[in-house]
């Protein structure tokens, strides 16, 4: 602003100064009528001297509360004050609005009279724009939730908003002049995202990164920050303003997902494996199914053309191939679906009593157990496991059976324990049969491996119990000697059933 002696030297010297200011300089009685005005005035308005000493100023204030103010300033000049600033919105000849900032003085008499007031006014239409902008920005700065920080040139804090309080917990007074990676990072905040934040502040670069931060209770939470470089109206560095998002939620909700697909994807393996392995035995079942198949149709149809022809010996000697060839067919089935079971789990890991289980596998194989003369021996340690209580049973099932299938010349001795372990429990099934090769006893858990080319054998049952002890995360051992038995071992970890 121009500020002009109170005592000029002489009325040339002041005229001087007001031809040749960009500000537009004004001389005034103390009810506000122009005695001078400079030739800048018409840039600045539009109207001539003539056309503003008519009206005067405050004629050309649209604004009540313009008007109010530029009133009471020479009021206040007439009271006795010496020096009065102000700032008003003036309505140029051309229409346009433009605010003005006026300084004024008391002088003594330039031009003919006494009580004149000095006036010097420029234009601060931009500088109120940028002022206006920068309350509105403070305004929203604080009241969103979001995070807003503003930093220095040296990256120390000079204004955070109450959405920063919110979400760390500090309160603006304890973080003012520091940095925030000093107070905020912790533990998880990963160093290449730091040192990306701090490459960028270097380079005085814009920079938009997710990070893991820490609130003052040590809470941990995730941010999206958005940092841009601020500069002032010369271009010189002042420092950067950012706006943090908390996307804590949304990391979770991210993760929740991450962690259906990877579960979505372990079922599909585990479908894809299902798929091929039923593709394997679709091929087959198909070849073996069409030679029992052949001979029942074969035979019913004979039986159908020539039935009064047949003798009942003969009669019964077909019913009984017929019956054989469909019992193969069911063995095949029943095979299908014990594969088609395993590594599908439709139930829920619960609390199972051993003795009652034992027992009820006994009564399965009650009969075979008498026709064969078998000891059958159970020996529970625990009381109880936490297992799929349906599998599990066909576990044990399974090599029970297997137990009295391979059975020697020899009264089978069949014992069945369980022994608790540091970590879980262990089931062995141990038996007096035929024993298994040295050879071959990593291959009888494959599907569809055989150890012998019974006919009630179809590969399924040993490999089916091996899908039943991963699925509760477990492992299945065995250990033969040929003509003296067969111990298999089954080790399961402990599991809960939350």
């Amino acid at each position: 602003m121009l500020n002009l002696p109170s005592q000029p030297e002489s009325p040339g010297f002041f005229e001087h100064l007001a031809m040749h200011s960009m500000d537009m300089v004004s001389v005034h009685d103390l009810d506000g009528n122009i005695r001078y005005l400079s030739p800048a005035a018409l840039e600045l308005t539009g109207y001539s001297v003539e056309e503003l000493q008519r009206g005067g100023f405050r004629a050309h204030l649209p604004f009540l509360k313009d008007q109010e103010a530029y009133s009471n300033a020479f009021k206040g000049m007439s009271d006795g004050e010496s020096q009065v600033s102000l700032t008003f919105r003036f309505r140029t000849k051309g229409g346009m609005l433009r605010w003005f900032e006026t300084r004024m003085k008391k002088i003594d008499a330039i031009v003919e009279g006494t009580g004149q007031l000095l006036l010097v006014t420029r234009e601060v239409s931009e500088r109120m724009a940028t002022e206006e902008e920068v309350k509105k920005l403070s305004l929203i700065a604080r009241q969103t939730s979001n995070s807003v920080v503003i930093t220095d040139i040296d990256g120390k804090i000079t204004f955070v908003n109450p959405g920063f309080e919110i979400i760390t917990g500090y309160r603006e007074s304890e973080v003012m002049g520091r940095k925030p990676g000093d107070f905020l990072q912790g533990e998880e905040t990963d160093p290449a995202v730091v040192a990306v934040m701090r490459q960028a502040i270097a380079a005085f670069q814009p920079f938009s990164v997710e990070v893991i931060n820490y609130s003052k209770s040590g809470k941990k939470y995730w941010l999206r920050i958005f940092a841009e470089p601020m500069l002032d109206f010369e271009g010189q560095r002042l420092g950067f303003f950012s706006i943090q998002y908390d996307i804590s939620q949304q990391k979770e909700y991210e993760a929740k997902i991450d962690q259906l697909n990877q579960q979505l994807k372990r079922q599909n393996d585990r479908l894809e494996e299902s798929n091929s392995a039923l593709q394997d035995f679709a091929y087959v079942a198909s070849h073996d199914l069409k030679a029992p198949l052949r001979q029942v149709i074969g035979l019913a149809e004979l039986i159908m053309r020539k039935r009064e022809l047949l003798t009942p010996d003969k009669l019964e000697e077909l019913l009984e191939v017929i019956y054989k060839a469909s019992r193969d067919m069911n063995q095949m089935i029943e095979g299908l679906l014990e594969y088609a079971r395993s590594g599908i789990v439709n139930e829920e890991l619960q609390s199972v009593a051993l003795n009652p289980l034992f027992a009820a596998i006994q009564g399965i194989f009650e009969e075979e157990i008498r026709q064969s003369h078998a000891d059958f021996i159970l020996h529970a340690e625990v009381d109880s496991v936490t297992v799929y209580p349906v599998l599990f049973k066909r576990l044990l099932i399974n090599l029970v059976g297997n137990a009295l299938k391979y059975r020697s010349e020899a009264n089978p001795i069949i014992q069945v324990s369980c022994t608790r372990e540091q970590d879980g429990f262990l089931i062995a099934v141990t038996d007096n049969g035929i024993g298994i090769p040295a050879d071959r006893q990593e291959a009888i858990f494959k599907r569809f491996a055989r150890l012998n080319m019974r006919e009630d054998s179809n590969g399924i049952g040993l490999w089916a119990c091996k899908k039943i002890v991963e699925l509760h995360n477990g492992s299945i051992s065995v250990d033969s000697q040929v003509g003296k038995g067969t111990t298999f071992s089954v080790r399961v970890p402990l599991l809960t059933g939350d």
